[in-house]
């Protein structure tokens, strides 16, 4: 019987045999090592990159499906902790903060992982140790098959051999909390260019930046006025929907603070954008619920219902669907194609759909799946058009005709969810009091 033997567990070995032991300087490294960003390394770097070239995906990931997969995988086996399917998973730390990789590599080559034979070659061997102390390169993806892998499901997020769909349910991993403490968590947007995932507390008028493989998030930017939404437009600007403001702002270059940028709609104020969904063109599509403004006087609703509004590239607003001003459209996404626009409705449970037409104005709007188990909220696709929608136990997941897949039960209400990570496979989404994270065998929409 195979058994595999747990990465979280420590091997003694001297100091000499780790990979790249701490240093604060050259004496601290073994003879014929060097002192680089505070780890001793074996090598010089060529722009960031060992000279061997040792990529993830033009080297180490199948290493990893070779050997890695039948314990590591999605879900796992033969008692290993965690899956090691996806980068992101591979270069997390661990809870003494060591990357992931770092300890793949270490027992790969103390000849302890895999547990048994077969083994990685010396060539491999040595591939995977350089690849650990170059920092864990990504490379370049290759084409996508679209193939099963063992029989599992994809690791790419494409459809098996049969053409058939695929349920994505079954392939979220365990979920980590990687931020506490909020008021009310809300708004994840990913950015590649950064490769760092923001996201807001509400109340907190405080934005938030979470480095993939860091322990901890870190505060990106205080004093906003009840952030509730993050996306990016095409030029990779961050658009923040500011509820107290009760306008749509801009933050440019990162400088701050944001500027306003969507403010009125004929004269009037808006009574606080709550989510945006944005196009390849730039168009930028917002809800409007009065939520931010019933019962608080004097800040009572100017334009007296609650919407559902679109900018154009050339600045002109206009309100593409009104309801009452009780009534609570919230979370907003546009289809993979673009042809289609989604919208939650809070109090009711209900996603509607909207046609986009050619002037991106909507039309014949529509019941589209009812959530039946309570609120609903933010959402995001992934790359087979799958709709991922935050409601009051975790996240419900829809195919692309609006059937339902299923839950993936977190314990709480998740008000927002975003992919993330160089590879888009990771769930990122908010609760009430937390910013969590969760593996997935399939891939986000480069664009959500």
């Amino acid at each position: 019987m195979r058994v595999a033997i747990p990465l979280l567990i420590v091997l003694s070995m001297a100091s000499a045999c780790r990979l790249n032991p701490e240093c604060f300087g050259q004496n601290e490294c073994d003879p014929g090592l060097l002192c680089l960003e505070g780890r001793c390394r074996d090598g010089p770097r060529d722009g960031g990159v060992f000279v061997n070239d040792c990529t993830w995906y033009g080297d180490v990931l199948p290493i990893m499906e070779q050997y890695c997969d039948n314990c590591h995988g999605v879900p796992t086996a033969s008692g290993a902790p965690i899956s090691l399917v996806t980068y992101e998973q591979v270069t997390a730390v661990n809870g003494a903060g060591v990357p992931y990789y770092d300890r793949i590599a270490e027992r790969v080559l103390a000849g302890a992982m895999p547990p048994s034979p077969p083994q990685p070659s010396a060539a491999q061997q040595e591939c995977l140790r350089t690849w650990a102390l170059a920092g864990a390169p990504i490379g370049v993806m290759p084409p996508r098959d679209g193939g099963p892998r063992d029989g599992g499901p994809p690791r790419d997020g494409g459809p098996p051999r049969d053409g058939g769909p695929v349920n994505p349910v079954p392939m979220i991993g365990q979920s980590v909390a990687l931020g506490f403490g909020y008021n009310q968590g809300e708004g994840p947007v990913y950015r590649q260019r950064t490769n760092e995932m923001l996201y807001v507390d509400v109340p907190g008028n405080t934005m938030y930046r979470y480095t993939p493989g860091n322990a901890m998030p870190t505060v990106f930017m205080a004093n906003l006025a009840g952030p509730a939404a993050l996306r990016l437009d095409p030029q990779g600007n961050l658009l923040i929907t500011e509820s107290n403001n009760r306008y749509v702002s801009i933050l440019m270059d990162d400088i701050g603070p944001p500027a306003a940028y969507i403010e009125t709609f004929n004269g009037m104020r808006f009574n606080g954008p709550n989510d945006m969904a944005v196009g390849q063109d730039g168009t930028i599509y917002f809800t409007d619920p009065a939520v931010y403004v019933l019962g608080r006087p004097p800040m009572g609703s100017e334009t007296g219902v609650a919407a559902v509004y679109r900018r154009a590239p050339n600045g002109t607003v206009t309100q593409e669907a009104t309801y009452a001003i009780d009534d609570t459209p919230n979370g907003i996404e546009l289809s993979l194609d673009e042809t289609a626009l989604f919208v939650t409705f809070t109090d009711l449970g209900v996603l509607r759909r909207f046609d986009v037409m050619g002037d991106g104005s909507l039309a014949n709007e529509q019941d589209y799946a009812t959530m039946n188990l309570g609120i609903a909220d933010g959402m995001t696709h992934d790359e087979a058009g799958n709709l991922y929608v935050g409601y009051d136990m975790g996240i419900a997941v829809f195919d692309p005709a609006g059937e339902r897949w299923g839950n993936y039960v977190v314990g709480q209400a998740v008000s927002n969810v975003a992919f993330g990570g160089p590879l888009r496979d990771t769930l990122y989404f908010t609760t009430g009091t937390q910013f969590l994270s969760a593996p997935v065998g399939v891939r986000g929409s480069p664009l959500r």
